[in-house]
């Protein structure tokens, strides 16, 4: 009997569920993945280094939607690690464009997106700083079509610095990031709470994630 009932009312309310749930992350993804950043704030970025190029401004744009699109499928809760000093210093510009931020917020999360300095990242056990790594290495990889446990190339946000040439951008090794993250993701004291549903592949293609900066409410 009361396999019945989970059979006839509890799984086509979960399927319900489920389902305006990926409509909703879908929807928001779109608005992410089609948003275009204020000419004021891309001209921030450009003081920042003026050498790089109006293709190099394109990447970065896509190498931060990129990072949104984590925020959004991890959840309000997660705290992201940023591995990338353009891709951080473009989101710093477009916070200082309150108004276009808040509304970029409230149309892709619903919410404030809170960046969290370096310092914050720090603070805490190490699990922290780890989940937050691999969170966003999981989303990043699955976003680009790659195996976050046996990947043979970068993300595009971690790859960023070092294809943009700037002044100490770290070399990040895909193979070690795959071996990190699969050595944690067997062991019993971490958990990656994270919802990937309908997150596809856009084909993009040293251990450990710089940069400094994270993000979480």
């Amino acid at each position: 009997m009361l396999l019945l009932v989970v059979l006839f009312f509890v799984l086509p309310i979960l399927g319900e569920r489920w389902r305006r749930r990926r409509t909703f992350l879908e929807t928001r993804r779109r608005i992410i993945d089609t948003y275009v950043f204020p000419p004021e704030v891309l001209d921030t970025l450009r003081r920042t280094w003026p050498e790089l190029r109006d293709w190099q401004i394109a990447m970065t744009q896509r190498a931060l939607r990129s990072f949104f699109i984590a925020h959004l499928y991890a959840g309000p809760d997660r705290i992201l690690a940023m591995p990338s000093k353009a891709a951080d210093a473009l989101w710093h510009a477009f916070i200082l464009d309150t108004r276009a931020y808040h509304a970029f917020c409230e149309d892709a999360f619903g919410r404030y997106f809170h960046h969290l300095p370096e310092y914050r990242m720090a603070e805490g056990p190490a699990s922290r700083s780890a989940s937050a790594i691999d969170t966003l290495w999981r989303s990043t990889c699955e976003q680009a079509g790659i195996d976050p446990g046996k990947a043979t190339r970068l993300p595009i946000l971690f790859e960023l610095d070092r294809l943009l040439r700037l002044p100490g951008a770290s070399r990040h090794d895909p193979a070690a990031l795959s071996g990190s993250y699969s050595a944690r993701r067997g062991r019993f004291d971490f958990v990656l709470e994270i919802d990937l549903s309908g997150c596809g592949g856009d084909g993009d293609g040293g251990d450990g994630c710089g940069g400094g900066c994270g993000g979480g409410d």
